[in-house]
């Protein structure tokens, strides 16, 4: 602190000159040692009607305020300062005081990000802001870092490595996780930096599948197990591209794995268990996909017909043979008839399984008249063992033979028409819809009677005389039909002449 004396010059009433001593005290604070770089000022002082500043004659150096006696300063760099608090009246005298401030760099250490190890032994590697620092952790074992890194290693633990901002540890128990500190020290300046350390261990990858389920029919494979870990976790992979594990490939077992419509054939899957940075992958899973067999015996398809989720196939055909015409997909395919006794393929003239697609099958009875009312056969389709079948019933039904008589004449215009019924459905057809019921009409009713044209025996009107009428019998069974022809010679009463 300084003191300085001066003299005052007052004019005063009568023109006098007084010589006035007054002192000047002023005191900019005590010098100090401080941790960084930003400091409040506090300077104690007055003086009448004073005005006051504070200056530093070193660069980098910022006053948030330099006409204030509390204000902040800023240096760019550490090191020491001299501040000058300076009061001056207003005839220009002055007095001042200076303070000087050391200003050191608080250290600012990096431990370095949080990482994991495989195994029992770490390194750390920090940033040293300051060059004084040191280690803290659990346990007290550290090795030079650089002759760890050695070939061959030098395992020699070295007690005062903890000083060394690169530096391995060892800590004695796996899957743990543990944290290490980083001490720096500038003077009186301290702080410090942590890291955590996973110290993992390696967790077998063991898969659990089955080799008899090494073959798989279709795109979506649904038996991958295998073992999670202890510690960590897993996740399975395929060396083929473009498979996906639904819903993901970190359990153990997932819903399914689903190749691509375009990788049919080998794949090879693996299971690789993580802990920490300690990995293990197990032995290959080989899996063949095999395109599954899509069969399809032909015929119609009508959904639900034969059951909510049935899939059979139906067709009826007029006689004791059918043609075949299953649909081929993948592999090879068979036929099978559900009846060797009754049934048999025109390829190979017996009940064998037939692998023609489109071969022939014959019965020896129609299915019409007896329950089930039809025949069953299976299509099979093998492709290097995933296989698929397909139903198709046929309905085998007899085609009508009906006789609708021999042809004949009649005088007049009515004739009593007479056919043969094989199958028990028929009706006529003629020129005209003029019918009357046989046996009625002998019993002398001539009542005309429309629907009678279903009735084999039946009384038929024309109303034209000598012409001659072709009539049709037909009959039905199922889709399957027959008709037969007769001719009716209509004649007239020629009246009788008397010669």
């Amino acid at each position: 602190m300084k003191t300085i004396i001066i003299i005052l010059t007052i004019g005063v009433m009568f023109g006098l000159t007084i010589g006035v001593q007054a002192q000047c005290v002023t005191n900019a604070g005590n010098d100090t040692v401080i941790c960084g770089l930003t400091l409040s000022l506090n300077a104690e002082g007055s003086f009448l009607n004073q005005s006051q500043i504070w200056t530093c004659l070193s660069p980098g150096v910022t006053f948030s305020d330099p006409n204030s006696q509390n204000s902040t300063v800023v240096v760019i760099n550490a090191g020491v300062y001299t501040f000058t608090w300076s009061i001056t009246d207003e005839i220009g005298s002055t007095c001042s005081d200076d303070v000087v401030v050391t200003f050191n760099q608080i250290p600012n250490p990096e431990a370095g990000p949080d990482f994991s190890v495989c195994g029992s032994y770490a390194e750390l590697n920090a940033t040293n802001t300051t060059g004084n620092g040191y280690w803290t952790g659990p346990i007290n074992a550290w090795y030079n870092a650089s002759s760890w890194n050695s070939i061959p290693p030098d395992t020699a633990i070295c007690s005062n490595c903890y000083t060394d901002s690169n530096v391995v540890v060892y800590y004695p128990s796996e899957n743990n996780m543990v944290t290490y500190f980083w001490h720096e020290f500038n003077g009186s300046c301290y702080r410090y930096d942590s890291v955590n350390v996973f110290f993992g261990s390696i967790q077998e990858a063991l898969p659990l599948v089955d080799e008899a389920d090494s073959i798989n029919c279709g795109r979506s494979f649904e038996r991958l197990n295998a073992q999670y870990p202890a510690y960590g976790s897993g996740y399975w992979y395929d060396a083929v591209a473009n498979t996906t594990f639904y819903p993901n490939p970190n359990l153990a077992h997932p819903d399914s794995a689903c190749i691509s419509s375009s990788s049919y054939g080998m794949h090879y899957f693996y299971w690789v268990t993580v802990n920490g940075d300690c990995r293990d992958t197990s032995d290959m899973v080989p899996v063949n996909f095999i395109r599954r067999p899509l069969a399809n015996a032909g015929g119609d398809y009508w959904p639900g017909i034969f059951g909510t989720h049935s899939e059979i196939k139906t067709d009826t055909v007029c006689g004791l043979s059918y043609f075949l015409d299953s649909q081929p997909s993948y592999g090879s395919g068979m036929w099978f008839t559900l009846d060797p006794i009754n049934t048999w393929f025109s390829s190979n003239n017996s009940s064998s399984p037939s692998s023609i697609y489109n071969d022939t099958v014959n019965v020896n009875n129609y299915t019409s008249y007896n329950p089930p009312f039809y025949k069953q056969f299976v299509w099979m389709e093998d492709n290097y063992g995933c296989v698929d079948k397909d139903t198709l019933r046929i309905y085998f039904m007899e085609v009508p033979h009906p006789d609708a008589g021999l042809d004949f004449s009649v005088c007049g215009k009515y004739a009593e028409l007479n056919a043969t019924s094989t199958i028990g459905n028929g009706y006529w057809t003629a020129p005209t819809s003029s019918w009357f019921n046989a046996t009625a009409w002998h019993a002398g009713d001539t009542t005309y009677c429309p629907s009678c044209y279903t009735d084999p025996n039946v009384v038929y009107y024309y109303p034209s005389e000598n012409d001659t009428v072709t009539m049709y019998w037909m009959e039905f069974d199922g889709i399957c039909y027959g008709y037969d022809s007769v001719n009716v010679y209509f004649g007239a009463i020629s009246p009788s002449i008397l010669i």
